[in-house]
């Protein structure tokens, strides 16, 4: 009978995943910002009990709310980044995004009018490649 045992990660190892994830998620933020001018930063790492969105923008002359999901590549991968958010993930993601909806609507008297739209930013090495309307 063979058992596999799933072997937790080293503490380095997490801390380097989280300083790369943190890394990418900059670059991506100011190529985001130089590509698009129009950009302005809402939140950033926008955690709740149902997940975290890692940069939250909204486009002045959209009156639309972007919900960014970063994936970096330290190596190359069979799969796209789009590929590698996965049903459970972008579930969290839209959940976060009603929260920090129902937040960021409570000062306003009347945001119904607003779009919102998930994007997925890829970084791996010098590239950088924005998905928009991603899911």
């Amino acid at each position: 009978m063979l058992c596999l045992v799933r072997m937790k990660e080293p503490r380095s190892l997490k801390k380097s995943k989280l300083k790369n994830g943190l890394f990418s998620e900059d670059v991506a933020l100011k190529w985001l910002l130089v590509e698009d001018p129009d950009l302005v930063v809402l939140a950033r790492n926008y955690r709740k009990k149902t997940g975290e969105i890692d940069i939250i923008v909204t486009d002045k002359n959209k009156n639309e709310i972007i919900f960014i999901e970063v994936r970096s590549r330290l190596n190359c991968s069979w799969i796209s980044p789009l590929e590698s958010i996965g049903y459970k993930k972008r579930l969290k993601i839209k959940k976060t995004a009603h929260l920090f909806l129902c937040e960021y609507e409570e000062g306003k008297k009347d945001c119904s009018y607003i779009s919102i739209r998930f994007d997925v930013v890829e970084v791996s090495g010098n590239e950088v490649t924005w998905i928009q309307d991603a899911f």
